[in-house]
C-alpha cells in the first residue's frame, strides 16, 4: 500500500486536545508488559507511545513528529478509544476523512489489530486493507463507520471523542539515560548541533536562497461535543421495529433437544449485539450428551453443567443503534399517551413498574445532560403478551434484560408450556 499518510491529527475546537490517528501497533507478551513496551518504543526510536493499562499487551508507537501534535495540547489515540468502545469480538472500522482519504482500524477483543490505524489516500488500499481483514475474520466481524457501503453501523470521531479517558492519551518516549556528571553527550550533542547549523548555513549563504518552510497542514477540527452528544454516543438501544424481531428470535428457541427440556433463556445485550444463555436439563432416561450436541444448531457455544444441566450460549440477530435524541418523546407523551397504552392491556401484564423520571447522567464523570430524562421500566408477562407492549416509534428503550422461564407447573409433554417473560431496561424522555 503505496499511498498512506503516516499520521493525521485532528484538533478538538476550543481545548488543548487532539485525536490522533496512524500509529504501529505492537504485541508485547509476558510478565511487566508495561515495562517491555516501553524498551520496544525506544528500540523503534519512538517519541510517542500509546498503550492502555488494562490491556497492555497491545501498544501503538508514533516514530516521528506529526504535523499538527503541538506541545501543550493532550493527544488521545483515537484507536485506542475504539478498541475501548469494543471490548469483544471483531471490529472493523472505516470512516472517511476526505473526499480522497480514509482512516481504517481493525478491533479484536479490545486490541487494536497490527497493520491497521492506517490513513490510506487511495480507494483502492482502503478496499484491499478491509478485503484482508474480513477474509481473515469472516462473518464474526462487524464492519462499522460512514467511509464503506458494507458499514453495519455508523459512527463519527465525535461518538469517539465522548470516550476519550486518560488511559488513551499519548505518552513521551523517555530514552536512555546516562550518568550524572558525564558530559559526553553534551558534548557530542553540542558539536553536532554546530556542525550542522554551520553547514545549513553555509548552503544557504552560498546560492542566496531561504530556508524552506513547511507548507501549512490543513487539518479537521472537533468541535467539543456537548453533554446530548456524549450520552446519546454512550448510549445504545434497541430500535422499536426491532422488537418483534427479538420476540420472536426467543420464542423460536427450540423446547426440547434430544430428550432434553427448555428451562430458561436469560438475554441481554452484549458488544451491541443481543445474545443468550439458554439453559436446558435432561428429562427422558434415555437422553445425554450426544442426544443434545447432535439436535443443537451449529453455532451454539455449549457449557456443560455436570449431567443433568446445560447452558447454550446463542448469539441473535438483532443489534442495537445508537441514540437518536431527535426520536424522543416528551415526558408528557409518555405520562398521558404511552402510559394510556399500557392501561388499555393490562390484563395482559402480571406487574409493570415505573421508576420515578431523572436526569439523565454520562458516564465517566457523570454529568447531568440538562435535557433529558430517564426512568427504569420493568414488566413481568407471559412471552406471548409482550408483543402487544406498546412502543411508540416516536421513544426511546434501552432494554438491559429479558429473562424467559418455564413456568414451573408446566407440564413435561404440554405441547405449548406456558413461558414466563421478565423484561428491564429504561425509558428516554424530553423535558
Amino acid at each position: 500500500m503505496s499511498a498512506a499518510s503516516a499520521c493525521v491529527v485532528w484538533p478538538v475546537a476550543g481545548q488543548k486536545e487532539a485525536l490522533v490517528g496512524g500509529l504501529w501497533w505492537h504485541t508485547v507478551l509476558g510478565k511487566d508488559a508495561m515495562r517491555r513496551a516501553r524498551k520496544l518504543a525506544r528500540q523503534h526510536k519512538a517519541q510517542y507511545m500509546a498503550q492502555d493499562a488494562d490491556r497492555p499487551e497491545g501498544v501503538g508507537l508514533l516514530s516521528r513528529r506529526a504535523p499538527g501534535l503541538a506541545t501543550g495540547v493532550t493527544h488521545y489515540s483515537a484507536a485506542l478509544i475504539l478498541a475501548s468502545m469494543y471490548p469483544k469480538g471483531v471490529v472493523l472500522a472505516c470512516l472517511q476523512l476526505s473526499a480522497t482519504q480514509w482512516w481504517v482500524v481493525g478491533i479484536q477483543e479490545g486490541k487494536v489489530l497490527q497493520a491497521t490505524d492506517r490513513i490510506l489516500d487511495r480507494v483502492e488500499d482502503r478496499d484491499e486493507l478491509l478485503h484482508s481483514l474480513v477474509e481473515r475474520f469472516g462473518a464474526q466481524a462487524l464492519i462499522c463507520g460512514d467511509g464503506h457501503e458494507e458499514a453495519q453501523e455508523v459512527f463519527s470521531f465525535e461518538a469517539v471523542l465522548a470516550h476519550r479517558k486518560a488511559a488513551h492519551q499519548l505518552k513521551r518516549v523517555i530514552g536512555p539515560r546516562w550518568q550524572p556528571g558525564s558530559r559526553w553527550p553534551l558534548v557530542m550533542g553540542g558539536a553536532a548541533a554546530l556542525t550542522v547549523a554551520a553547514r545549513l548555513g553555509w548552503d544557504h549563504i552560498v546560492d542566496g536562497r531561504a530556508p524552506p518552510e513547511t507548507p501549512p497542514v490543513a487539518e479537521p477540527v472537533l468541535e467539543q461535543p456537548s453533554p446530548e452528544a456524549v450520552f446519546a454516543a454512550q448510549t445504545w438501544v434497541l430500535p422499536n421495529a426491532s422488537w418483534p424481531v427479538l420476540l420472536d428470535a426467543v420464542t423460536a428457541l427450540p423446547l426440547w433437544l434430544g430428550g432434553w427440556r427448555f428451562q430458561q433463556a436469560r438475554c441481554a445485550p452484549q458488544h451491541r449485539q443481543w445474545s443468550c444463555q439458554v439453559q436446558y436439563e435432561r428429562v427422558h432416561a434415555w437422553a445425554n450428551n450426544l442426544t443434545f450436541w447432535k439436535e443443537k444448531p451449529t453455532d451454539w457455544r455449549l457449557e456443560w453443567q455436570p449431567m443433568e444441566s446445560v447452558v447454550a450460549h446463542v448469539v441473535l440477530n438483532v443489534r442495537l443503534t445508537e441514540l437518536d435524541l431527535t426520536r424522543l418523546l416528551t415526558r408528557h407523551d409518555l405520562d398521558t399517551n404511552w402510559i394510556s397504552g399500557l392501561q388499555q392491556h393490562q390484563q395482559r401484564w402480571q406487574t409493570v413498574a415505573l421508576g420515578p423520571w431523572q436526569p439523565a447522567r454520562t458516564d465517566g464523570a457523570g454529568g447531568e445532560v440538562p435535557s433529558v430524562l430517564q426512568r427504569g421500566v420493568s414488566v413481568q408477562a407471559p412471552l406471548q403478551s409482550l408483543a402487544h407492549f406498546p412502543l411508540e416509534q416516536q421513544g426511546a428503550w434501552s432494554w438491559h434484560q429479558l429473562l424467559v422461564t418455564l413456568h414451573p407447573q408446566a407440564q413435561v409433554h404440554a405441547r405449548q408450556p406456558l413461558l414466563l417473560a421478565q423484561l428491564k431496561g429504561v425509558s428516554y424522555a424530553r423535558l
